[in-house]
């Protein structure tokens, strides 16, 4: 029997799946990364020790995917749950200013300031009989009044013209979180940010390489979903389920035993955690391992790309193994813990290292078109392309070298675009999804 059982984890997820599916079908994979998106802002004041430094625990999703395809119900949920268990959240549909999010200076407040000579160091002043008292001109944003905030149709955050706006989040991200912005005035915005983030966004045609290269993507964990057609209608079906009334019904079940649970812990209590010698262990294990799959199976900019989301996917997987501890009520992080936290997030971790890549959405979907074309057209013929055929194919088609081709048919198998058969002597046949 295991040392740890992380029953409460299994326990809350649970809760968790069945509230969300009750909402927003289809989007399981998603499930686990907004679970870890609500507890980890829950414990806003936990902390993992990390050199002369530390971690906190919050864990921030990019989710990016087909419009009307149930993102912003599960944002709902997320507001629902948070709601539930006493946290602040709210879901943003206007970015074009950043004003609202990361803050602005109350004009009246600095200019009251000025005529009177007053300063954070000299707050007070008194004239002619009269006391005049600092007036703090800074009005936070959504970032420094929320513990969670929900960028709901996010596509200009992630977009070129929102480099300014990235460039503040990235310290905010970070531990101790800071919002920081330059003003017209002499003091700038600044304040402390505990805030954890939700993107949601519809899939666009290219992502600009700049910001991809740009340090607020490393925070976050960005999950890309390109669904077919029949992803869709599958949804669309399945949608229908969540009129019935037993399911509104379990739903409002599991969210209050939910509530119940997450009450047995207080979120304001300042807790320390450390990783434990064997855990350190089994994080090299898991980062070596990810390395190693990366310079073997990515090259040029997609190898850099790679690399630099190495250290998102090391933190996502020390995070779960915080929350798991905390849950159990532990301040110490095993190896046993980062184990389950793999398995957790092993799906998660490949989404962040094959999702994101320099090459625009609509190369993807070239490649992917040709290649079904290809099976279709031996399938006509009531045949399947061996491995041999389907790359050559390939080759002509995309003007592509064997490697590269091989590259697309295993990239196009664990995203289950081809599905992998055996033929006559054990021969590799690729039919399609």
């Amino acid at each position: 029997m295991s040392e740890h059982s992380h029953s409460n984890y299994k326990k809350l997820f649970g809760l968790y799946s069945a509230i969300a599916s009750s909402t927003s079908v289809g989007n399981e994979p998603l499930y686990p990364l907004y679970f870890y998106n609500l507890i980890g802002s829950f414990f806003k004041n936990s902390i993992i020790t990390f050199g002369i430094t530390n971690k906190d625990l919050r864990i921030n999703p990019v989710w990016i995917q087909t419009s009307r395809s149930g993102k912003g119900q599960l944002n709902k949920v997320q507001k629902k749950l948070a709601d539930d268990i006493g946290m602040s959240c709210v879901i943003v549909t206007d970015i074009t200013s950043d004003a609202s999010l990361l803050g602005t200076i109350d004009t009246t407040a600095h200019d009251f300031n000025t005529k009177h000579g007053l300063t954070p160091e000299n707050p007070t002043k008194t004239e002619k009989g009269k006391t005049y008292e600092f007036k703090d001109p800074i009005i936070k944003g959504d970032l420094g009044n929320y513990d969670i905030v929900i960028i709901d149709e996010g596509k200009l955050l992630v977009q070129v013209q929102s480099e300014k706006i990235l460039t503040t989040l990235q310290p905010a991200l970070d531990y101790p979180g800071l919002v920081r912005k330059k003003m017209a005035f002499d003091e700038p915005i600044e304040y402390e940010c505990k805030a954890s983030i939700i993107v949601t966004t519809i899939e666009f045609d290219e992502m600009d390489k700049k910001l991809i290269d740009q340090g607020f993507f490393m925070r976050t964990i960005p999950i890309i979903r390109k669904l077919t057609v029949e992803q869709i209608r599958s949804m669309k079906m399945r949608l229908l389920d969540c009129f019935n009334t037993k399911t509104q019904t379990d739903s409002k079940k599991y969210r209050k035993v939910f509530s119940d649970i997450m009450s047995q812990y207080d979120r304001e209590r300042e807790t320390v955690l450390k990783l434990s010698e064997e855990g350190i262990t089994e994080l090299k294990k898991q980062t070596k391992f990810y390395l190693d799959n990366i310079v073997k199976t990515k090259s040029g900019n997609e190898l850099n790309m790679a690399l630099s989301f190495v250290q998102t996917i090391q933190d996502l997987f020390l995070k779960i193994g915080g929350l798991v501890c905390l849950l159990d009520n532990r301040l110490e992080i095993t190896g046993e813990d980062i184990k389950f936290a793999k398995d957790e997030g092993h799906r998660l971790a490949r989404s962040v290292v094959n999702g994101l890549n320099v090459q625009s959405s609509s190369e993807d979907r070239e490649k992917e078109r040709v290649v079904r074309k290809i099976v279709l057209n031996y399938k006509k013929n009531e045949n399947l392309p061996t491995t041999t055929e389907l790359t050559q194919s390939i080759q002509n088609r995309l003007g592509v070298g064997s490697n590269k081709a091989l590259k697309i048919i295993h990239t196009f198998r664990d995203n289950k675009i081809l599905i992998q058969k055996k033929g006559n002597l054990n021969e590799k046949l690729w039919d399609i999804d």
